[in-house]
């Protein structure tokens, strides 16, 4: 089973969200972030050295990047439209980078200023 660790409400961790649910896929997930304090355990580090959130585990697989999880996630579950050069892929790339190129600079600005 898939699992991971972030808030439910990140951005990054939103992704995964999305990307779990567009592959029907079930999944555990738990808090981790700073007002957690789990990302700096050394268990968590092992994982993830950047201490970001989320870390994906996947079957013998660990992955912090993303954009690249949710990739993987698609080719692990072959023949989904997220593991395949298509447009479905291009558009899940598409969207994927505008969350972390407008939303998230936005949702920065008022959240963190």
């Amino acid at each position: 089973m898939l699992r991971f660790g972030g808030g439910s409400t990140p951005i990054n961790v939103q992704k995964v969200l999305w990307a779990t649910g567009e592959l029907e896929s079930p999944y555990e997930r738990t808090d981790a972030a700073c007002k957690f304090g789990v990302v700096n355990e050394p268990f968590y580090r092992r994982m993830n050295p950047n201490g970001r959130v989320p870390t994906i585990e996947d079957g013998g697989s660990c992955y912090g990047n993303r954009t690249r999880s949710c990739v993987s996630f698609g080719e692990a579950r072959c023949g989904h439209a997220l593991a395949e050069r298509s447009p479905q892929r291009a558009d899940a790339d598409r969207w994927m980078d505008w969350t972390t190129s407008t939303v998230a600079p936005a949702a920065h600005a008022v959240f963190w200023a």
